[in-house]
């Protein structure tokens, strides 16, 4: 909305943004039952099965930022992993819509092809004011998924330095670097 503000067509300022169910949205559904068959629903239960067998303490911020800094590497490999599988895939044309059908990836780089028009835009704005838009309105998440002060918690830990650390590729991997460093931290921190 503040990227689009100044502009004067139907779908500038508030009108660029909409919120709410998006029930008559079958394609955007159909994209989230997929994410979540493709890889939500697998850490949804791992975590759940930590948190029952005693491995992850959710309301303990070691545990927390420990399972973020072993994890997310791994999670986010799989949400790329999807993004572009998902950005690959024919979508099928549906009968009595306007919408256009193809694979996505091209569909986006080439809608001409499509008999679609590129609906890009030139902003009206200069570069630094889009930095200082998203400086202002975007929460920038650490690097690493975790905060820094852990991240230098487990540089000290592991002698090695954050850009260095070998981040295991396997879930069984994950699971027991999260164990041994949960222990670790946890034998560190008791009281």
């Amino acid at each position: 909305m503040a990227l689009r503000y100044n502009h004067n067509d139907r779908q500038s300022g508030t009108n660029s943004f909409i919120t709410g169910r998006s029930t008559s949205n079958q394609r955007i559904e159909r994209l989230w039952d997929s994410l979540s068959a493709w890889c939500i629903q697998f850490w949804r239960h791992l975590f759940r099965h930590m948190r029952d067998h005693g491995i992850l303490r959710e309301t303990d911020p070691v545990h927390i930022e420990s399972l973020r800094f072993c994890f997310m590497p791994l999670i986010q490999k799989q949400l790329d992993n999807f993004v572009h599988i998902w950005n690959l895939h024919r979508i099928r044309s549906q009968r009595n819509t306007e919408t256009f059908s193809g694979i996505p990836n091209i569909m986006f780089y080439q809608p001409e092809t499509f008999g679609a028009q590129d609906c890009s835009v030139m902003l009206p704005c200069s570069i630094e004011t889009i930095e200082r838009v998203s400086n202002d309105l975007i929460l920038r998440y650490p690097e690493f998924g975790c905060r820094y002060e852990f991240m230098d918690v487990i540089e000290v830990l592991t002698g090695t330095m954050r850009h260095d650390f070998p981040f295991p590729n396997t879930v069984d991997d994950v699971l027991v670097l999260f164990y041994h460093l949960t222990r670790t931290l946890d034998s560190m921190f008791q009281t």
